[in-house]
């Protein structure tokens, strides 16, 4: 399917094989790719603006003087018939997609094959299958608290959050956004998304509308922390 798209991503739960088939694949077709196939790993990244030098360094690339990476980065790959293979983009997607986005709008004979996880979970849960959501989101949130992806947790206590609402358990609700927003001033890292801000904001008038905005206010000031390991009892 790589062949008929400059771009393809293997979405499924944690320890389901994806990256061992995105190898798969990309052993199969590496005839096809005269300039090489690239493996890049961006589980241990923290910091989304890294992502260009973690691909050079998979290219072996060397930054330019008077150049941003990014664009040393599409004057290599411009005129090469590459595979580049992203290995787990789900804790930096919105950063993951607009680099994509940039690389082949500017690498025609450019393909990626890249594989990540909380997609599919944000799938069930706006298709109402919040119990195969919130197994995604177990599990992906506590592999991102281990790794000190804070960004990330905070995005998932949201998504929590919105689960909690669907089921009516508006105060756990309250809470998970509470910790979320805590999350997200220690690190400096507002929701700047369009639909992640607007979801957040249909969920405040949920809650709102049902204990009340000085009931909300209340429960969010007196979180101290949300522990991980409790959130599967608030959802």
């Amino acid at each position: 399917m790589i062949k008929d798209t400059p771009l393809l991503t293997l979405l499924g739960p944690g320890e389901t094989g994806k990256t061992r088939m995105m190898l798969q694949a990309a052993e199969e077709m590496i005839e096809d790719y005269p300039d090489g196939v690239w493996l890049v790993e961006l589980a241990p990244l923290t910091d989304p603006d890294l992502i260009p030098k973690r691909v050079a360094a998979a290219l072996n690339v060397q930054e330019q003087p008077g150049r941003s990476m990014l664009d040393t980065i599409v004057e290599y790959l411009r005129r090469k018939e590459t595979l580049l293979l992203l290995d787990n983009v789900e804790h930096l997607v919105r950063e993951s997609a607009e680099f994509t986005e940039d690389l082949l709008e500017n690498c025609p004979r450019l393909k990626i094959l890249a594989t990540g996880q909380s997609a599919l979970a944000h799938l069930y849960r706006r298709e109402g299958k919040l119990d195969e959501a919130l197994a995604v989101y177990r599990r992906t949130i506590l592999s991102w608290q281990e790794q000190g992806h804070q960004a990330a947790v905070a995005h998932q206590l949201e998504c929590f959050a919105y689960i909690a609402i669907a089921r009516e358990r508006y105060a756990d609700a309250a809470q998970l956004l509470g910790a979320a927003q805590m999350a997200r001033e220690r690190i400096h890292s507002p929701s700047t998304e369009p639909e992640e801000i607007n979801e957040k904001e249909r969920a405040i008038r949920a809650l709102e509308e049902s204990i009340g905005a000085h009931e909300l206010e209340r429960l969010i000031k007196r979180v101290v922390i949300v522990k991980v390991t409790r959130i599967a009892n608030m959802t």
